[in-house]
């Protein structure tokens, strides 16, 4: 009775208030033109029909190859003639005046359904339906008895229930029989604070679950939540240490890992051979940085010495700038720089050799 004196008086103020607009074949054809669809209906895959203010679904028997379709924010009351869309996937009916879930049937490939902001008491009629996503925040949603329609649908993965009157905590009891279940939002409804430490609740009842009240359930937040279920505080408590302890554990293997290829890079044998006869000036020098450089990681100090080797400060920046990420400070450009000054160095004394050599020759 209250139901149909809410349409009645639904009725009564929409003719009064808007105009309400038929869903003829030439309003369709119409709205294809305009977002630059088929006029041809079979060929349209989408149809886009939101904030037209149509009160009734119609006369979309032709349009067969649907898999997406748009009819949110209008005045439509019932949800009826869907039958001929039997490939359609996607059904958008938020903010319009629906009472009751019906006509889905023949929908046997519709994978998501969104009926926020209506009117609904109850969810129903959905046992031949593989819906994986179904939205009915913002309605008017209170007893617990009225959401066993969604054990009909095993395949549910992502429920959004937010902002209804739901109050009674057996809804957990429903909820934890959905095998399927990942994403969920019960925010804005009053069981959220009879159940007691709602969270940890909720994610230990529900293995599946990844996603709750737009936060996220990591791996670790359910090896604690499970531990809790299993000891209460005290086994959280251990858990959270353990994990704190396999982090560092694995944190330190990272660096290790990293010194060993290091020092294995370092101490790695490079082949220095090179025929004198075809070496050029550039390749000489390219050979004399390697070996100086190699040199000068297997063993601190040199006969010359890196150390000895004196750059002026001034010549060098604070702080230089690579790839964004990486900053090599003061000490390491030092490094480098007395390297290079080792090696133009070496490269100097090899070159008076050789001019010394030429000179005895002759």
């Amino acid at each position: 009775m209250v139901k149909n004196l809410a349409k009645k008086n639904l009725f009564h103020f929409s003719k009064h208030t808007f105009k309400m607009a038929p869903m003829t074949k030439e309003a369709l054809v119409k709205c294809c033109r305009d977002n630059d669809l088929y006029s041809t209906p079979r060929l349209n895959t989408i149809l886009y029909l939101q904030y037209l203010s149509f009160d009734t679904i119609d006369n979309l028997d032709e349009y067969t190859g649907l898999k997406s379709l748009y009819l949110q924010g209008n005045a439509i009351t019932e949800m009826k003639n869907l039958d001929a869309l039997k490939e359609l996937k996607c059904l958008f009916l938020q903010n319009n005046c629906i009472f009751e879930i019906d006509g889905l049937d023949e929908l046997t490939q519709l994978q998501q359904l969104n009926l926020s902001d209506n009117q609904l008491e109850s969810i129903t009629n959905l046992k031949n339906v593989p819906l994986t996503s179904l939205q009915a925040s913002n309605n008017a949603i209170s007893d617990v008895e009225n959401l066993r329609g969604l054990l009909e649908c095993p395949t549910l993965e992502v429920l959004d229930l937010s902002s209804n009157q739901i109050d009674d905590p057996e809804i957990l009891n429903i909820l934890k029989q959905l095998p399927n279940l990942k994403v969920l939002y019960l925010k804005g409804n009053g069981c959220t604070g009879k159940i007691k430490n709602y969270r940890k609740t909720i994610v230990s009842s529900i293995p599946t679950l990844t996603y709750l009240d737009e936060r996220p359930v990591f791996e670790d937040e359910r090896r604690t939540t499970d531990a809790w279920k299993r000891g209460g505080l005290t086994e959280e408590r251990v858990e959270r240490k353990k994990i704190k302890e396999e982090k560092r554990n694995e944190h330190l293997n990272q660096l290790n890992a990293f010194r060993q290829m290091r020092n294995e890079a370092i101490n790695q044998k490079v082949d220095l051979t090179f025929d004198s006869d075809e070496e050029t000036e550039e390749d000489k020098r390219e050979r004399i940085i390697l070996e100086a450089r190699i040199e000068g990681y297997r063993r601190e100090k040199t006969e010359i010495g890196v150390e000895e080797v004196e750059v002026e400060d001034e010549k060098l920046p604070e702080l230089e700038e690579v790839n964004d990420d990486v900053v090599i400070d003061l000490t390491q450009l030092k490094v480098e720089k007395k390297e290079e000054a080792l090696v133009n160095k070496l490269l100097d004394e090899s070159i008076a050799a050789e001019e010394d050599e030429f000179s005895d020759v002759d």
